[in-house]
């Protein structure tokens, strides 16, 4: 099965998407990378962003370095560093059913 890469964008929201990245984490397929790509959040959520990255080594945090752009910039922001053949966009209160991937 080809790597498949989880793009999430994410702006002062990590308390949902610690379920997001949950949900992928419980996947029947363990072939995967998350990258998340932060949009500028505030400083206590980056330090939350953090913690989470820090629990498993497929998950990748992004944070852009310009002003806001929105969860599109981030998106192909994402995609551009992705390491997978096979890409899913998710927003950060999405969840996949466990045999999504």
């Amino acid at each position: 099965m080809p790597l498949v890469s989880i793009i999430i964008p994410h702006y002062n929201r990590s308390k949902l998407l610690k379920e997001t990245v949950d949900s992928v984490i419980r996947q029947t397929n363990t072939d995967w990378e998350i990258v998340i790509v932060d949009d500028g959040s505030d400083e206590h959520e980056m330090a939350s962003l953090t913690g989470l990255a820090e629990t498993d080594k497929r998950i990748n945090l992004l944070q852009r370095r310009s002003r806001h752009k929105g969860p599109s910039a981030c998106r192909n922001e994402g995609a551009a560093v992705s390491r997978g053949s096979l890409l899913i966009f998710l927003d950060s209160d999405d969840l996949l059913a466990a045999f999504c991937i």
